[in-house]
């Protein structure tokens, strides 16, 4: 394989470095937005996306039931997963439309979706995995021929290389088809470096230090590659219009973003670099390491952005209800009303913009412990804030 290709000109490293120095990009002013005030948001992932397609026989049928949903229980937003494996849910010229959409490709689910939030007064945020191509080490990878240099198999997946310029120029191009639909958000979760495995990009990285009189260690180079990824994504964002929020949802664990996913979230929000941070804090209140108490990490988080323009919106985790997970089965068992109280507590915080939860399934259900617990986040959601 010709590794060579990954890194093609020495100064695309030092851009890396160089990126510091962006700051705010060009404006324009646009319409308000639909609602002004906290988060109150869903993660809609694909998965969820095809059941209730298939539910429903039409596009236009599954979004309505989606977003009324939505509605109804008192959210103002969506995030809705429109490219979760180098796939895409709407017309695209750099990735293939989604297996389960071909029966319907005379609907673009994207433009659908984005009308039907416009319906209802929901904020559509169109929510990326930008890296991943399969969870499976023997995806079919014939329709990115052209990236066979770029793209890293092993028991993590398969993946395309941060490294690379040709991926994160097809990264920012397909960017720039969302941004095209009017979405209200570009939103990014945790998946950056699949593995911190030295052997995962070992060919490219030892090319670079060839090339450099000064090389970066290997936790600086990858850092560097998804800094510079972050940074051309809120670029390209807000070129197109001033008021698309980008966000990010990483791990909860500061240390373990930093160190193992390579995602400096706490550079990104100094450096300003993303709108808002949706920290994945799926955790409850009597969490057996006190370290991930819910509590503690509000706080930790409140921590971080203080002192920079980035919000906070806490994603939760309703899918633990009754969970069978070890540390979380005591608590989570019959918790009705863990999230509610969560969502709670964060309303009396300073700088929490709202919370977003994971995920729609997990609210919309004939189970009667979901109904419940649903029921208990309605409540706190349409309770004003005094």
């Amino acid at each position: 394989m010709k590794r060579g290709r990954v890194l093609k000109k020495t100064a695309v490293v030092f851009l890396l470095i160089t990126v510091l120095c962006f700051s705010g990009c060009e404006k324009k002013d646009v319409a308000a937005k639909k609602e002004t005030g906290n988060f109150k948001a869903v993660f809609v992932t694909l998965a969820e996306f095809k059941n209730t397609l298939k539910e429903t026989g039409e596009v236009e049928k599954a979004a309505e039931k989606i977003i009324s949903f939505i509605k109804d229980i008192g959210g103002n937003a969506v995030f809705l997963q429109v490219r979760a494996n180098a796939d895409s849910i709407y017309k695209s010229r750099y990735f293939p439309l989604c297996d389960f959409l071909n029966p319907y490709e005379e609907s673009d689910a994207l433009e659908v979706f984005k009308r039907t939030c416009d319906v209802y007064g929901i904020e559509l945020h169109a929510w990326v995995n930008p890296y991943r191509i399969s969870g499976k080490e023997d995806a079919d990878i014939s329709f990115f021929a052209g990236y066979s240099d770029d793209i890293r198999k092993g028991t993590f997946g398969t993946y395309f290389d941060p490294a690379s310029d040709k991926v994160r120029k097809l990264i920012i191009n397909g960017i720039k088809e969302i941004t095209e639909y009017g979405v209200d958000g570009v939103h990014f979760d945790d998946y950056f470096y699949p593995t911190d495995d030295e052997s995962f990009d070992s060919d490219a990285y030892g090319e670079y230090c060839v090339k450099s009189d000064k090389p970066l260690s290997l936790k600086e180079y990858r850092t560097a590659n998804v800094n510079l990824l972050i940074s051309e994504v809120k670029n390209t964002v807000k070129r197109k219009n001033g008021k698309i929020l980008f966000t990010v949802s990483p791990s909860a664990d500061i240390v373990k973003n930093r160190e193992k996913l390579y995602a400096d979230v706490e550079f990104w929000c100094r450096q300003n670099y993303i709108d808002m941070v949706i920290p994945q804090i799926y955790f409850g209140f009597d969490y057996p390491d006190e370290k991930f108490g819910f509590e503690k990490l509000i706080l930790n988080w409140i921590d971080l952005v203080k002192d920079t323009n980035v919000k906070i919106s806490p994603g939760l985790a309703p899918y633990k209800l009754n969970t069978d997970l070890k540390n979380d089965r005591e608590e989570w068992e019959n918790g009705y009303d863990i999230v509610a109280r969560e969502i709670r507590y964060t309303k009396n915080i300073s700088g929490i913009h709202g919370t977003v939860l994971f995920s729609y399934s997990y609210l919309n259900s004939e189970r009667e412990d979901i109904k419940k617990q649903t029921e208990n986040i309605e409540a706190e959601w349409k309770e004003k804030n005094e």
